[in-house]
């Protein structure tokens, strides 16, 4: 291997790596005689002056900023050079460009140094009183983005090369990242699709519109809100569709989705906006690298300062182009943590406005309370509402209508000769709905999947409390569930019995598990499989159809009805109440009993015990565990972080899990997860932690 392929390499191998790269980069350059001269002489420039820097003692962030500023530069000149032979055709065109960058930086580095004498020569109080300090700075920086700018369109088009060669390894080692798998990406929507084409035409251009401009005076966030139900998470699916093409002007960062019970904490949006940023371009992924370095306890520090270090941050220093602005998509920020809600609020309110104008932030919501009173309408925020007795809302309802009816004929052909006036069906469907898109898919839903008379199911659907248009969009919603509910099998008792557990597990659970998953789980406590009692709840639940794949509720409108509104009476004599918390002691009871039994049988545990300090735990890939495992592991501190009276065994099972099986479970966490946080156990289980089980998790989270 040559001494240029060595030192590509060694550049790679110093990318992938991670950390405070940059210093790392310009010192291998500049180890490397005679390689690339003019390469040579600029990263050895740029390290003297970074030294440099460090003797200012007025002004001092001033100068160590551009100290950093100038390594961080050069470091991203060095990765994104594909070549370090200067004598072949590939580099040539980087020779200039460097041989430049080399001279911009002597000059800055012998004014610097001129500076340093003159005011060691000076007393103090003269030095302090110099009006020329501030302006010599920027007068440097300046010198140094003139010399970068011939540099800027070839990185452009280097960097996707650079990071191809480097994708796998990069990729691995993410993967390992304590940060990443403390808060996984969450770029994640349920089933619901985009708007039907032709529908929303003019909001979703309006949209597209406020994401092109890039003006200082132009706001950074767009909070559209309307009820439940009135089509916003479509309307952000479009919004991601739109921003993903790349003949759009916006491009899309992240669509991120925010899950009551499922994907609710604030810090998965931060991380999944870095992993994004990180993915993006190289000078961030140096960025977040070197603060995660420099703060290895980032992932516990306060919400504001992980987005000052690692969005603000790497955005500030390079701001996305302004006729390509970046977009991010929140969509339903009213099911955020309402613990957690108000530091979010606070970034969205005072810290977004200060970014760059050509990042955007366009957020959907219910039209909540805490929302309007966090974001209220006298902020820098533009604002975009549902009106559901809108013409073009109406129109669009319609339109969706004729879709569906459509779409039904395919599931029931023989309902085609019995549509002779579609218009009027539509119409009296579109009034009944009242401008509510998820009524019409749920009642279609339920049409297609029911084995009775579809078109005698529609008839009483919109018989059931005609009067609907006087009503709320909520009770609405509320009338349509109470009406499918009322249709299950209330009549048989092993559904009687298992479903306020079933449902009660199913809004407790942290993540989306498999039908498969859940009768691991939940068998103890269920008179049949956990399929039974979902079959009878398909027409409002995503997955039933398939056992390996997550159970969703179809929309959180109908979580809020069974947990807050529902009368059980109107449904049945026989139906019970659905108690979130008792089905959080249950998942409690069965993980930690799940972790006692089938931890034992996860072979190659035990290497920490051998572990040296140089040593790195090899990765568990979540498929060499069952699925109820993988989760028991995951989630069983936040579940016992929730159970403050714990049902009949589970103190007991606790105490042998944390007693007998500690060690294990950190080390599968760490070696699959990265992250473990026992300081959530509730002071009843920390009880039943002994010393000996408290050093070796200590120990073992240490390494992660």
């Amino acid at each position: 291997m040559s001494r240029r392929q060595s030192l590509s390499r060694k550049i790679d191998d110093i990318l992938a790596a991670g950390g405070d790269m940059a210093i790392q980069v310009l010192r291998a350059v500049h180890s490397t005689a005679d390689v690339f001269p003019p390469l040579k002489g600029a990263t050895g420039t740029a390290l003297l002056i970074l030294n440099e820097v460090q003797m200012f003692q007025e002004d001092k962030k001033e100068w160590e900023d551009f100290g950093n500023y100038v390594v961080e530069n050069v470091a991203e000149v060095v990765a994104a050079i594909r070549s370090y032979d200067s004598s072949s055709e590939e580099a040539k065109p980087w020779v200039e460009s460097a041989t430049k960058l080399d001279g911009a930086l002597r000059n800055i580095q012998a004014q610097i140094e001129g500076k340093l004498t003159k005011m060691n020569k000076r007393p103090t109080l003269i030095s302090a009183l110099s009006p020329t300090r501030r302006i010599r700075v920027s007068s440097l920086r300046k010198d140094l983005d003139d010399a970068l700018a011939s540099f800027q369109l070839r990185v452009n088009l280097g960097i996707g090369v650079k990071l191809s060669a480097i994708g796998d390894s990069i990729g691995r080692l993410q993967r390992q990242n304590s940060w990443y798998l403390r808060h996984p990406h969450g770029a994640y929507h349920h089933s619901t699709g985009p708007c039907l084409n032709g529908t929303r035409v003019d909001l979703i251009e309006r949209i597209m519109t406020w994401c092109r401009n890039t003006g200082d005076n132009d706001n950074r966030l767009m909070l559209l809100t309307a009820v439940a139900g009135a089509g916003k998470t479509s309307i952000a699916h479009t919004l991601a569709e739109r921003c993903a093409k790349d003949e759009e002007d916006a491009t899309l960062l992240l669509s991120f989705c925010f899950k009551g019970g499922e994907q609710s904490w604030p810090e998965r949006l931060l991380s999944a906006i870095a992993q994004a940023l990180e993915s993006r371009d190289p000078v961030y992924r140096i960025f977040i690298a070197s603060a995660r370095r420099k703060d290895p306890a980032l992932s516990m520090a306060p919400l504001l300062i992980q987005f000052k270090k690692l969005v603000a941050s790497p955005l500030l220093h390079k701001p996305p182009l302004s006729n390509r602005p970046m977009v991010v998509i929140i969509d339903a920020l009213d099911e955020c943590n309402k613990k957690a809600f108000e530091p979010l609020a606070h970034i969205l309110r005072e810290e977004i406005p200060k970014l760059p104008s050509s990042i955007k932030f366009f957020i959907t919501s219910r039209q909540s309370d805490i929302v309007n009173r966090f974001l209220s309408p006298h902020l820098l925020i533009d604002r975009l509402t549902i009106n559901l007795s809108d013409d073009a809302n109406v129109r669009d309802c319609a339109e969706y209508i004729r879709s569906e009816l459509q779409a039904l004929r395919s599931c029931h052909p023989e309902i085609r000769y019995r549509l002779q006036d579609e218009e009027r069906t539509v119409q009296e469907i579109s009034e009944r709905a009242g401008g509510l898109f998820v009524w019409i898919s749920t009642v279609f839903r339920y049409m297609k999947m029911a084995n009775n008379d579809p078109m005698r199911t529609l008839e009483k659907l919109l018989g059931a409390d005609a009067e609907g248009s006087a009503v709320s969009a909520e009770e609405m919603m509320d009338c349509l569930y109470t009406s499918i509910l009322k249709k299950c099998d209330w009549a048989d008792d092993d559904f009687v019995h298992d479903y306020p557990v079933v449902m009660g597990a199913l809004f407790a659970a942290q993540q989306p598990l498999s039908i498969a998953a859940w009768d691991a789980i939940l068998s103890p406590f269920l008179r049949s499989s956990v399929r039974y009692t979902l079959a009878e709840l398909a027409p409002l639940l995503e997955g039933v159809e398939n056992p390996y794949i997550p159970i969703r509720i179809l929309h959180q409108s109908f979580r809020d009805f069974i947990l807050d509104r529902i009368h059980p009476q109107l449904i049945s004599l026989r139906c019970s109440p659905v108690d979130v918390r008792m089905g959080n002691a249950m998942i409690s009871l069965r993980c930690t009993q799940i972790l006692n039994q089938d931890l034992c049988s996860i072979e190659s545990l035990g290497l920490i015990k051998n572990l040296s300090a140089q040593d790195e735990l090899p990765h568990i890939s979540p498929k060499e565990l069952s699925e109820h495992l993988h989760y028991a592991c995951r989630y069983i501190i936040y579940h016992l972080s929730d159970v403050h009276v714990p049902l009949q065994g589970l103190h007991e099972s606790v105490r042998i899990f944390l007693g007998h099986h500690a060690s294990r479970w950190v080390e599968v966490c760490v070696r699959m997860e990265g992250y473990v946080n026992i300081s959530i156990l509730p002071e009843w289980a920390k009880l039943a932690v002994d010393q000996k089980s408290k050093t070796a998790m200590r120990g073992l989270v240490n390494i992660s």
